[in-house]
C-alpha cells in the first residue's frame, strides 16, 4: 500500500526528540498494519528504528518455565 499522503519522515535519535505528538503522525516500526490499508490522515511518519529499543518479549509462562499446576 502506498502512503501517498506522507510528506515527511522523522528519524529521531532519542525519544526526547519527540516532544509533541500531533494529529497526522504515525509511528513506523515494522509497518505491517501501517501499510495494510490506506492512511488518509497520516502525513508524517516517525521512524522508531534509530531509537534502538529492545525487542518486546512475552513474559514466561508455565509451559516455558516448567512449573506444574
Amino acid at each position: 500500500m502506498n502512503l501517498n499522503t506522507v510528506v515527511e519522515v522523522k528519524r529521531p535519535a532519542s525519544a526526547d526528540e519527540i516532544t509533541q505528538w500531533r494529529d497526522g503522525y504515525a509511528c513506523l516500526a515494522g509497518g505491517t498494519w501501517l501499510f495494510s490499508e490506506p492512511q488518509w490522515t497520516t502525513h508524517t511518519l516517525i521512524d522508531l528504528d534509530q531509537l534502538h529499543w529492545p525487542t518486546l518479549e512475552a513474559p514466561p509462562t508455565e509451559s516455558t518455565t516448567g512449573a506444574a499446576r
